[in-house]
């Protein structure tokens, strides 16, 4: 698995935004459908870089960098896709390039930790 990780290319922005609201959507609903204490109540964001509109223009591809990857767009993303607060997030950043302060942010704003290797 390591070996792994450090041949993975990382020359491209990340879409945070999309996967993270589709994981914390996803779980705030099942958490809503399921008794309390069941084990079901987090998420692990794992990134290999910037959020995609935090990167230079010049680095973005395509049409990546639109999206609302902003913390203050994350955070209240998160807080939209679980009003409840329910959803712990865990960050885990991998590579040189990391926004740590960001994932950081995320992980303290839900109860979670912030890891990078």
């Amino acid at each position: 698995a390591r070996s792994f990780v450090r041949n993975l290319d990382m020359k491209f922005a990340t879409n945070i935004h999309d996967g993270l609201f589709e994981a914390m959507a996803d779980l705030a609903r099942a958490l809503r459908e399921r008794p309390i204490g069941d084990g079901l109540d987090t998420v692990f964001l794992l990134t290999d870089g910037q959020p995609a509109n935090l990167v230079p223009p010049s680095l973005r591809q395509g049409n990546r960098g639109t999206r609302g990857d902003s913390p203050e767009q994350l955070l209240a993303m998160i807080d939209d896709a679980d009003p409840l607060d329910r959803v712990v997030l865990h960050c885990i950043g991998i590579g040189r390039r990391l926004n740590q302060r960001l994932l950081r942010t995320l992980a303290a704003a839900r109860g979670g930790i912030a890891k990078f290797y």
